[in-house]
């Protein structure tokens, strides 16, 4: 019985020696300037992107996953060697697409929404890219 006394002990110190003070969250402006100093070169909807605290990119992968799947495809599309699709699968498959790049355009303080970018204005498959839109215009 004593080892598991001592097991017992030693996960209640571990515990409080990583406690509270290991996990609090940091400023929203700490992570934004860290995130433009040293980007991620992981894009979204990756299995190891993991998700934001507000959960978008969760939902936006979602979004873009059912997406595909209303065209009966999945992310692999993506992937080379690149399938073949047909002019409207292309057509479709863009707009997923250009609504994941809205996203993560709409999104920069998001990490890896710099990456999510670049992959899908050229790294997709062939004339499925997404379209850089003009910026907003400022408020008056």
């Amino acid at each position: 019985m004593r080892p598991y006394r001592l097991l017992i002990f030693l996960a209640f110190a571990f515990i409080g020696f990583s406690g509270p003070s290991a996990a609090q969250p940091q400023d929203p402006k700490q992570i934004y300037a860290q995130i433009k100093k040293q980007p991620s070169t992981i894009h979204w909807c990756l299995p190891g992107a993991g998700d934001d605290p507000s959960g978008t990119i969760g939902n936006r992968c979602e979004l873009y996953s059912e997406c595909l799947g209303a065209l009966g495809l999945q992310d692999d599309v993506d992937r080379p060697p690149f399938s073949g699709l047909s002019d409207t699968q292309v057509g479709w498959v863009r707009k997923c697409h250009q609504g994941l790049y809205d996203a993560a355009r709409s999104n920069p303080q998001i990490k890896g929404a710099s990456a999510t970018q670049e992959w899908l204005e050229h790294n997709v498959y062939p004339g499925t890219e997404a379209k850089p839109s003009a910026p907003p215009p400022p408020p008056r």
